[in-house]
Parts: C-alpha cells; structure tokens; sequence
C-alpha cells in the first residue's frame, strides 16, 4: 500500500519511536498529523515535510476530541492512525504511586482507545484504513519488575484483537507490533535510567523501519501481530 499522500496520525511523536517513524513517514510523502504533550520537543518537527503538530495529551478525552477534530479541519480526513504514545514504570506493584499507575493506563490503554475512537467512524464509513497500534513484548508475557505497565499492554493487546473482530469483513486494518527494548528515553524520563547502547536495546529506526513495512502491505494482507527482538 503506498503512503505518499496519506495522512498519518502518529501519538507520542515528539521523542523515541515516534519522532523516527515521523522522519519515516514524512521522507514516503505522507502528510503527517503528529500528537505529542511535550509542546516544545513537538515544534521541532515542524521542519518535517508535510507536517503539521498538535500538542495533546491522549489520556484526556476532551482534548483528544478536539484535536481531532482540528486535524480533520486541516486534513479533511485520516488514512491511517498509529497509536504510539506511552509511558513507563517499574518496581514493586505496592512501590507504584497513585499518579505514576494513573499516567500508565491513561497514555498507554486509554489514550490508545480515545484516539480509535476518533478515527474509526471515518474509516468504517470509507471501508478503508490502518491503524497500528505500538505495544510492546509486556503484552505478551509476565514480567516480576513491570506489573502496572504489562497490565496496560495487556489491556491494548486485547483491544487490538477485538477491534479486528469486529472489523471482519472491511477493509479497515488494525494491528499490533510488540517491540522489546529500543535505545529510547522512556526508561530515563520515568527515572529508572538505563544506557543508550545497551546491549538489549534495538534501534529506533530499526523498529520504525518494521512499522513503515507493515503499512506498506498490500491491502489485502494483515500483519496483525508482529513481535520484534534483537538478537544478541
């Protein structure tokens, strides 16, 4: 599927895993719609080609509401939407702070829903569009050290496949990638820092060149779930 003169929601754009599929997304020619609540980080992408950038934060539905609603007003419609924005933390369930469970739910399930629950009126009714939401392996597995955050990816993992269930027989496609560590600042803005170049951690833009490829499909291929690891 061709991306050039699509226009691409991205979440969490302004930092990490978004701001490369961005650079992505704008070097393809899509027209780029990138949400982010970091205003100043957001307005460095401005230079991006076909972009625009709308400061929001996803947890808040109001909000979510109305930058859609901007977005439309300046795109006229939305092809595809790519949940990315997420937050992290860790340690002992009891150790987790009321406000740092809040900020996992909210950016990481229920931003996810807020903004689906914009685009996907517009694409049932067109019988065309993508929607890829950015999980992570937490989705897949148990971890002792993360269990408000799997909780949350969990939560998105089941939401993705009921949102395909109930898109049997559009062409509206819904998808997951489920990355493991990437060379990212989501550990260090959480205070938990970690290394740049551990030996763990996958490039951004490795990862980012994995969901370019998987809306690059043709329309009539699903790559529902995909998981990606570094080998090391």
């Amino acid at each position: 599927m061709e991306l050039n003169g699509k226009v691409i929601v991205v979440t969490g754009a302004a930092s990490g895993l978004g701001k490369a599929l961005a650079i992505k997304l704008s070097e393809v020619g899509g027209k780029l719609a990138l949400i982010d609540r970091d205003e100043q980080k957001l307005n460095e992408l401005k230079q991006l080609e076909g972009a625009e950038v709308f400061v929001c934060d996803v947890s808040d539905h109001e909000q979510v509401q109305t930058t859609f609603k901007l977005i439309l007003e300046k795109f006229y419609s939305i092809d595809v939407l790519v949940n990315n924005a997420g937050v992290w933390y860790e340690g002992l369930v009891e150790n987790h702070p009321d406000k740092a469970v809040k900020d996992l739910f909210g950016s990481n399930a229920i931003g996810v829903i807020n903004c689906t629950q914009q685009v996907l009126p517009l694409m049932r009714k067109a019988n065309t569009g993508q929607i890829l939401n950015t999980v992570s392996v937490g989705g897949l597995m148990g971890e002792p050290g993360w269990p408000v955050y799997v909780s949350t990816k969990h939560a998105i993992r089941g939401f993705t496949d009921s949102t395909i269930a109930s898109l049997q027989g559009s062409n509206v496609k819904v998808m997951a990638i489920y990355p493991g560590g990437i060379d990212t600042n989501l550990y260090n803005a959480a205070g938990f820092p970690r290394n740049a170049n551990e030996s763990w951690m996958m490039k951004k833009e490795d990862v980012a060149d994995v969901m370019v490829f998987m809306l690059t499909r043709p329309e009539d291929i699903l790559m529902d779930h995909v998981e990606v690891k570094k080998i090391f």
